[in-house]
């Protein structure tokens, strides 16, 4: 199936439970990159993305954690002023300097099948943007 695509990257978005499905796909990519919505949950779900690469990586060696980056982040609340620097500390370079902020207009664009490109928010569009370079720079 993957043998006809001609593409530099192929993005699977899977769910932060690890189900078959995910793992399957842990078993055939080169990188794993990871999204984190700051909560305690997702904090608690940090350590179990941790041991799942760790095992996965057991049965596929090339796969690399590329990293974490933040999603929905509202810099304004004092939960993500105090926990980012810690992640940054903890994960070291495996998390990102991009943050993708709580944003509606995302949403919206996503209701619209538009990219956030297409959807002209200069803000999400430069937050991603950042991603996608850091993405590039931490896979060369």
């Amino acid at each position: 199936m993957f043998s006809e695509v001609d593409a530099d990257f192929i993005l699977f978005d899977c769910p932060q439970y690890y189900e078959l499905s995910t793992l399957n796909i842990l078993y055939f990519v080169d990188y794993m990159l990871c999204p984190l919505e700051i909560s305690p949950k997702s904090l608690n779900t940090l350590k179990r993305i941790l041991k799942v690469h760790e095992q996965t990586g057991k049965v596929n060696p090339k796969l690399k954690m590329l990293g974490f980056f933040a999603i929905r982040v509202d810099m304004r609340k004092r939960r993500f002023k105090k926990t980012i620097p810690v992640l940054k500390k903890e994960l070291g370079e495996r998390f990102f300097n991009s943050i993708i902020s709580q944003n509606e207009e995302v949403v919206n664009s996503q209701g619209k099948s538009q990219t956030v490109y297409e959807y002209e928010d200069m803000k999400a569009m430069q937050e991603f943007s950042h991603l996608t370079n850091e993405i590039l720079v931490k896979t060369q």
